[in-house]
C-alpha cells in the first residue's frame, strides 16, 4: 500500500481543478501543494525501498552494506527534510533558522529510527531463517535415526 501511494503521489494534483485559489500550508492552491508534496514523497518512498533492498546484501560484504546504509540514511534525511519543509507555513512566528535546525534534526533522527527498524526486521528475519534451518536439520536427523532403527 505504501509503495502504491509513493508511486502515485506525484500525480495526485491532477485530480484538483487548475487555478483554484484554495491555498494550503502557504501554497497558492491545493494542486500546487499536492504536486510539491508528491515529488518529495516519492523520494521518501524510494529511500524506504532502498533500505529494504540493502537488507539483501550478503553479510560477507559488510563494508559495502554499511556504506550503503550510511548513504541511504542521508538520502532518507534529505527526503524527509523536504517533506517537512512542505508543511512549514510562510507566515510562521519564529525565525527561519529555528525551522531549519528543527527540520534537519528531526530528519536525521527519524531516518536513523527507520534504519534501526529495518535493521531489526532484517535481524529477526535472519534468526527465523536460522531456526527454520535448524528445525529442518533436526527433523531429517530424526528421520534418519528412525530409518536406521527400523532397518536393524
Amino acid at each position: 500500500m505504501f509503495s502504491l501511494s509513493a508511486i502515485t503521489a506525484p500525480f495526485w494534483h491532477i485530480f484538483f481543478e487548475k487555478g483554484a485559489d484554495d491555498g494550503l500550508f502557504g501554497f497558492s492552491s491545493t494542486r500546487s501543494f499536492l504536486y510539491t508534496f508528491g515529488t518529495h514523497y516519492i523520494l521518501f518512498g524510494l529511500s524506504m525501498f532502498t533500505f529494504w533492498v540493502i537488507g539483501f546484501i550478503p553479510d560477507k560484504n559488510l563494508s559495502v552494506k554499511r556504506l550503503s546504509y550510511m548513504i541511504n540514511i542521508l538520502f532518507c534525511s534529505v527526503a524527509l527534510y523536504y517533506l517537512f519543509y512542505v508543511f512549514i507555513d510562510s507566515n510562521s512566528p519564529y525565525p527561519d533558522y529555528v525551522y531549519e535546525i528543527a527540520n534537519i534534526t528531526c530528519s536525521l533522527f527519524i531516518s536513523f529510527l527507520i534504519f534501526k527498524l529495518f535493521n531489526n526486521y532484517r535481524i529477526k528475519r535472519l534468526q527465523e531463517k536460522k531456526e527454520a534451518d535448524e528445525f529442518v536439520e533436526n527433523a531429517f536427523s530424526f528421520i534418519n535415526e528412525v530409518n536406521k532403527s527400523l532397518i536393524q
